[in-house]
């Protein structure tokens, strides 16, 4: 099988997925070449790719090029039998160029996040429209984007988490006590030099806007428990520094970036995140393997990691989004609530041990490209959502 994965900038899951699951589907025999940028290229050591973006000219001279790699593009797609696109720009790039249907490969749009730009709302919802009404298959990371794709008009539609390739690491890790992990803060605060005001409430992941720290620094100064409040991850120098400004008084630590985040998991007592909206996670599968109690917002992906639509109990405490309040109280419970922490902390280690492997998705993925070339779409039912 001839397979183009076409996937627009990425330094994170999206190109991870597509990283871990290109090397499979070549493991497995099939053709595969990459569609890509430059920078996501050199991120994930990627050789022999095609390279497309940008596609904004701001000259003449980048207008030719632009033209020449899109019809560079074209002859590629032609002489694809599937094309997987990954995203919203590099589906609608898939939409706009390829033959009709009955001429051309068959065509599945992966969507990992909600349309974010500053067109239009309806020139936005006209694109996303078209990429989901030419694709064959639609597959979404979490379960609103999966309603939205319906929405759309998608034929055939998918529910495709992305799975964290450290759970099995964490997994193999037996669940510690509370205690255990107060004396592995302890430890980590003296390596790190930082003031242990109580247990640790950790969040990991790029600091920026989306992520909504300032409603984390907010709850922190409402928390009533003892605790310290640290957050690992890397992001832009500037708006690193406006939060600090904010937390100085509550002791909110920005850590900045850390190649291991094992010990602060092992440490954590509670893993809070506050952003409006979240895929599946990595980060938050990670605590859950971890052993670590999560304390979320009630929006995207999260909503199917901790409270899986009804379907099985909670493993976490979801809150409302914009809620400091609503965050501080739920992290105080689950500070002061020892028998309420031990629930939270097995349920989840028994969620994560339910899901697919990367393994076991490139499996499904390779299942869904045969069904594609033979019938054009997927025979087996996707998941209720």
């Amino acid at each position: 099988m001839r397979i183009l994965y076409v996937v627009g900038k990425s330094n994170g899951g999206l190109g991870s997925q597509v990283d871990d699951l290109q090397q499979r589907m070549r493991k497995s025999g099939h053709d595969v070449r990459i569609l890509t940028d430059g920078m996501t290229a050199k991120h994930f050591g990627w050789d022999g790719v095609d390279l497309l973006w940008p596609l904004i000219p701001r000259s003449l001279h980048a207008f030719r090029q632009v033209i020449r790699r899109l019809r560079e593009a074209k002859k590629l797609f032609a002489s694809a039998d599937l094309i997987h696109a990954h995203g919203h720009q590099a589906g609608l790039l898939v939409a706009l160029l390829l033959p009709p249907r009955r001429r051309g490969p068959r065509f599945v749009v992966s969507i990992h996040n909600p349309v974010r730009a500053d067109l239009p709302r309806n020139l936005l919802r006209t694109l996303r429209i078209h990429t989901a009404r030419r694709a064959d298959v639609v597959t979404g990371t979490s379960s609103d984007l999966v309603r939205q794709a319906h929405e759309d008009g998608a034929r055939c539609v998918r529910l495709s988490p992305i799975p964290s390739h450290k759970l099995a690491d964490f997994l193999a890790e037996p669940l510690t006590s509370r205690d255990y992990r107060r004396q592995a803060w302890e430890d980590l605060c003296t390596s790190e030099h930082i003031e242990n005001k109580g247990p640790l409430v950790l969040s990991l992941g790029r600091v920026e806007e989306r992520k909504r720290l300032d409603v984390l620094i907010q709850a922190a100064a409402l928390v009533q428990s003892p605790a310290t409040f640290v957050v690992v991850g890397p992001g832009n120098p500037a708006f690193i520094a406006r939060l600090r400004s904010m937390s100085s008084t509550v002791r909110v630590h920005l850590v900045g970036p850390r190649t291991d985040v094992k010990p602060w998991l092992a440490a954590a007592s509670v893993f809070a995140i506050s952003s409006d909206w979240e895929p599946g996670s990595l980060v938050v599968q990670e605590a859950m393997a971890a052993g670590v109690p999560v304390v979320a917002t009630s929006a995207g992906g999260l909503i199917d990691l901790l409270d899986s639509h009804g379907q099985s109990p909670e493993t976490g405490v979801l809150i409302p989004r914009d809620n400091p309040q609503a965050l501080a109280k739920a992290i105080d419970s689950m500070l002061i609530d020892t028998p309420m922490w031990y629930t939270y902390q097995q349920r989840a280690r028994l969620r994560v041990q339910e899901w697919q492997t990367p393994g076991e998705l490139a499996v499904t993925w390779g299942s869904w490209y045969a069904q594609l070339l033979e019938s054009g779409t997927l025979t087996e039912e996707g998941p209720e959502v």
